[in-house]
């Protein structure tokens, strides 16, 4: 909580709101999963995936803490999804 504290903040009303470059990465890095494990859709498990592989800090730090590696959570995601594919927005 004392980290995400810190994190900048933005005051003002934009005229458009756009996603930050490090979002953008992450977004980016879960459609590349998706499509790998030919998924139609982006889930959270693609987000996991994609924080683990790209995420920054406050997540980096809690991620070390861990031990596991990228492929560590791509087999669980894996083995609780089995052969099932992300076809549905639902």
């Amino acid at each position: 909580a004392r980290v995400v504290g810190r994190l900048p903040t933005y005051t003002t009303t934009p005229q458009e709101v756009s996603p930050g470059r490090s979002l953008q990465t992450i977004l980016q890095e879960a459609s590349k999963v998706a499509e790998r494990w030919k998924d139609s859709y982006i889930a959270g498990d693609h987000l996991l995936v994609a924080y683990w592989s790209v995420g920054g800090e406050p997540f980096k730090k809690w991620k070390e803490g861990t031990g596991l590696s990228v492929k560590d959570i791509e087999l669980e995601i894996k083995s609780v999804r089995g052969d099932r594919h992300m076809d549905s927005a639902s």
